[in-house]
């Protein structure tokens, strides 16, 4: 029986059955290597709850007395607002929080039926300072 041929850098011709793994007499090679196994420890730091965050608490010079989605119409006044979360005839900041704009008005009650309880109705010009017209209605916020 003939042996088949093998070629090997650096390994000494001879036998092939004395060269070939699996062989009767030959070491055994792992392709991959021996490594022992590793385990994880757990270190003291882990086992510790991490440190409360610092927060930093501000303030503002207004009070946000209703939010609300604003619209207009054309019979409300110029430097008035209909709304009915607000005390009637006093001056609010109504904010778009779209975008950070914002424009005072004199709050009127609305006296409509079936209208949403959070709907702020101010005039074109007013809301044009907020948004564009296409925009409605947008969120805003009511200061003081």
């Amino acid at each position: 029986m003939r042996s088949p041929n093998v070629a090997a850098v650096g390994l000494p011709a001879g036998d092939a059955s004395t060269t070939t793994p699996g062989a009767p007499g030959a070491a055994a090679i792992d392709p991959l290597g021996r490594v022992e196994p590793q385990f994880l420890a757990a270190t003291p730091e882990a086992a510790q709850p991490p440190a409360e965050p610092a927060v930093a608490a501000g303030s503002a010079d207004y009070a946000v007395v209703g939010t609300g989605q604003a619209t207009y119409r054309r019979d409300v006044g110029p430097g008035f607002c209909l709304f009915n979360g607000v005390p009637s005839n006093v001056v609010v900041q109504v904010v778009n929080v779209d975008n950070g704009r914002s424009v005072e008005c004199r709050s009127r009650p609305r006296d409509d039926e079936g209208v949403p309880p959070d709907e702020l109705v101010l005039s074109q010009e007013a809301y044009m300072q907020l948004a564009d017209l296409t925009d409605a209605p947008v969120p805003v916020e009511l200061r003081q």
